[in-house]
């Protein structure tokens, strides 16, 4: 087996390599896998991040795809990757082969370009992979649970008694906004990690909401309190068929008042006519924002293991 910068004339076998791929997050959702296989193929054919290619008897049996993370190394002051795809065929023993193998390429480029820091995120049930990154240094940092809201199959949540008034937010709430976001998340993956300061993972969580409110790529949704900015809600536009929930967070002033449901009902209500699903995902171990999406009728999908690599 050797590995292979993808190019063009690749193209045909990847076709078939992907035939029966899936991801496991939109697997219950045709339409939206089918969108998001095809959006994937031609972010490789159109070399949008780097691309090695696992090839035996001259057909691919593995692919890893990776970037440079401009933003966490903005903030961290180090050069910083992230793995998007690392994918194989052939059951559990040949996978862990590919992947290996991959991943030690992968590594080679991470060197090469003075690479510190990796991360990425693999679902639960893809064993091989959490073993490959295991072996390869890698360390599970963070398990997410993955919700879906199917406005097919689920009701909205109209006419519930609202305890709160919950609007767009303007450009007057951004500093609020922002000083919220520094103030608020302390179970994500930034944090857990002890080799980040917790401040820099503050700090970050901060710019990373700053660019939600500037860039236009987001809504953003408020919880207004007699004038304050109780809580908010970002979701990212929807992409063909679905979309994200971003990031959330309510003010300990004002806890226990419904905040984040009626932040997730306002979603809803406004993604409903727009995209087919909604989905959301939290850390496991943040239990007041599990119980958060299930009270606003969020179903349960899946679960993601994120790793961490340092390289220095």
């Amino acid at each position: 087996m050797k590995v292979v910068n993808f190019t063009a004339n690749l193209t045909n076998k990847l076709y078939r390599f992907f035939e029966d791929y899936s991801d496991a997050i939109y697997s219950l959702d045709s339409v939206v896998r089918d969108e998001k296989k095809h959006n994937l193929l031609e972010g490789i054919i159109q070399s949008r991040g780097n691309y090695y290619i696992a090839l035996e008897n001259e057909e691919i049996e593995g692919i890893i795809g990776f970037k440079h993370l401009n933003f966490e190394a903005q903030i961290l002051g180090i050069p910083c990757a992230g793995i998007g795809l690392l994918y194989a065929k052939g059951g559990y023993e040949k996978e862990m082969t590919t992947k290996n193998l991959l991943l030690k390429t992968f590594g080679e480029w991470a060197n090469k370009n003075t690479i510190q820091f990796v991360s990425t995120k693999v679902e639960s049930d893809d064993i091989s992979s959490v073993h490959a990154l295991e072996d390869d240094g890698f360390r599970m940092i963070e398990s997410a649970t993955i919700f879906r809201y199917d406005f097919k199959r689920l009701p909205l949540n109209l006419g519930q008694v609202q305890k709160n008034t919950i609007r767009f937010a303007t450009a007057t709430d951004f500093n609020a906004i922002e000083n919220l976001a520094y103030e608020s998340f302390k179970y994500d993956r930034f944090h857990k990690d002890a080799r980040f300061d917790k401040k820099l993972a503050s700090n970050l969580k901060r710019k990373w909401i700053e660019n939600s409110c500037k860039n236009g790529n987001h809504v953003i949704f408020v919880a207004d309190v007699d004038g304050e900015v109780g809580g908010f809600l970002t979701c990212h536009l929807p992409q063909g068929s679905s979309s994200w929930t971003d990031l959330i967070a309510v003010s300990d002033k004002f806890r226990g008042r419904s905040i984040g449901v009626e932040l997730f009902y306002k979603a809803q209500e406004w993604f409903s006519t727009r995209c087919n699903v909604l989905y959301a995902s939290t850390q496991i171990s943040n239990i007041p924002s599990l119980n958060t999406h299930l009270r606003a009728g969020f179903k349960l999908h899946s679960n993601a293991f994120t790793f961490h690599k340092w390289l220095y």
